[in-house]
């Protein structure tokens, strides 16, 4: 009897570890928040974990918001791949990473291109086999994958567009366009201006519900159409 009871306490002793252990490897694998919009619904909140892969429809946007205090922001039907570092591969659409100060940098990857940032505000899209990278706020360093060594610096209001055909040629010859393009509010001012919505509606639907229609005050043509059919009955 008491070998049967150590050995049930052996086996809750081992449940207890393994527990514990899978916590904390979980705990150590999520990188942050993904905060998915959909129109006309109440966003969705979930945890990440790396290596985790994205893909968002045509109609949802959503917003990542890193363990480091790093956003990033998707766009309608763009897939990433989450790498272990924290790095994104950008596998289609667009996305918006706004960066703090990073020992190690943060580096978003195409097929094609990688961008290497250590603060920043900058987007990144790619598609129909088309890359563009626009900065800003900051610098970041663009580099083709097949020759990673070299770089191309891109700053406040530049955009560089390599097409995979002639990915070589662009990135040595094309010219980086000073062009401003149309662009979503910076990203920690547009998460806070959801939520600043949100408390909106709700205050709007409070003032409603409480909202009275205000008292019609009598006319002063009323008392004297009044005072005017009196004295006409005297008459007869």
């Amino acid at each position: 009897m008491n070998k049967l009871w150590i050995f049930g306490l052996i086996i809750l002793l081992i449940v207890a570890i393994g527990i514990v252990i899978f916590w904390y490897n979980q705990s150590e694998a999520k990188i942050g928040t993904l905060i998915t919009n959909s129109p006309g619904k109440t966003d969705v909140y979930r945890s990440i974990y790396a290596s985790e892969k994205i893909k968002l429809t045509l109609e949802n946007s959503a917003s990542i918001i890193l363990k480091n205090g790093n956003i990033i922001r998707l766009e309608a039907g763009a897939e990433i791949e989450i790498m272990d570092s924290g790095n994104i591969i950008l596998k289609k659409g667009k996305m918006w990473s706004e960066i703090n100060k990073l020992e190690n940098g943060y580096k978003v990857e195409t097929p094609t291109i990688t961008a290497t940032v250590r603060g920043t505000i900058f987007s990144v899209s790619y598609n129909n086999f088309i890359n563009e990278v626009f900065m800003e706020k900051g610098i970041v360093l663009v580099s083709l994958n097949s020759n990673p060594s070299i770089f191309k610096e891109i700053k406040d209001g530049e955009k560089l567009i390599i097409h995979d055909s002639t990915s070589q040629k662009d990135f040595e010859t094309r010219e980086i366009e000073e062009k401003e393009i149309e662009r979503p509010l910076p990203i920690r001012q547009e998460l806070i201006k959801q939520e600043n919505k949100k408390v909106g509606e709700v205050q709007e639907v409070q003032e409603v519900q409480i909202e009275e229609k205000p008292r019609s005050e009598p006319t002063e043509t009323q008392p004297i159409r009044e005072t005017q059919q009196y004295n006409n009955y005297n008459k007869y």
